[in-house]
């Protein structure tokens, strides 16, 4: 959205202004196949239902002449195809909702819709991505597997890169004394789904919930990770593979994919 006035715009939202629609091509039709705003997280078998919710605050942007701010919303595939929405391709619109605060609900809502042209869901592999982008900040998880000295038992790292790939200087909020929280499973679909499934080791967090301000410049890259030693005898972590999740808390909280590790004896 671009502000092409000569004068401050206000733009005031919802928690979720953006939503997506698609619809059938080869039987075109006023009413979509699937809606976003219908959507629920991928569940383990057996698992009660577990769905989104929108919040209710207020959100307000100020947008001076000429600059512009993006709306996005990130979709699993498997959250779609958990509809048994068949493979092929669809046509692709969007509704941007914005409020006026001067008048009251439900006339408050201007809806903007727009075409998205087509897509092809094919039936490939989908799992929790490694990389997500919110505030102009890009969220970029691994793990490493570091061996200790002398056949000593070695350490799994976990990391957090945040990159500034825009021109201008970006702002955000982190707990300081644990950004990274990293919950490690013996299966993807343990991993993949909501509510999660029980971790068999973890790194968690007995940090205060307090947020402290950083900023990344253009081009400029932020490393944060957490170490989980590994015990003699193998103790919380025995031998095996492990896949890994890590959770960046912060202003943007963040479920990675930080990928695979092997612990061998």
């Amino acid at each position: 959205m671009t502000n092409i006035s000569h004068g401050l715009v206000e733009l005031d939202y919802g928690s979720c202004a953006l939503s997506v629609n698609l619809f059938a091509i080869e039987k075109p039709s006023a009413t979509p196949v699937w809606r976003s705003t219908r959507r629920e997280p991928r569940r383990r078998p057996l698992v009660n239902h577990s769905g989104y919710a929108c919040t209710s605050e207020l959100r307000i942007r100020i947008l001076p002449p000429a600059d512009s701010d993006v709306f996005e919303v990130n979709i699993p595939l498997a959250e779609i195809l958990a509809d048994s929405l068949p493979f092929g391709r669809y046509r692709a619109e969007t509704n941007l909702e914005l409020l006026n605060q001067q008048l009251r609900p439900p006339e408050w809502s201007t809806n903007t819709k727009l075409d998205l042209g087509e897509v092809t869901i094919a039936p490939s592999p989908d799992s929790m991505p490694r990389t997500r982008t919110d505030g102009g900040l890009r969220y970029t998880a691994a793990s490493r597997l570091i061996n200790g000295k002398s056949g000593a038992p070695g350490t799994v790292r976990t990391m957090v890169l945040i990159t500034n790939p825009g021109t201008h200087p970006v702002s955000g909020q982190f707990i300081p004394d644990c950004p990274v929280v990293v919950y490690a499973f013996r299966n993807t679909v343990d991993r993949d789904s909501l509510p999660l499934g029980r971790p068999a080791w973890a790194v968690e967090s007995g940090c205060p919930y307090r947020l402290r301000r950083f900023e990344v410049k253009p081009g400029q890259r932020l490393l944060v990770h957490v170490d989980k030693a590994i015990a003699p005898n193998g103790g919380e972590i025995p031998p095996g593979r492990y896949y890994l999740l890590a959770w960046f808390g912060g202003k943007f909280n963040a479920l990675l994919n930080a990928g695979a590790i092997d612990v061998n004896r």
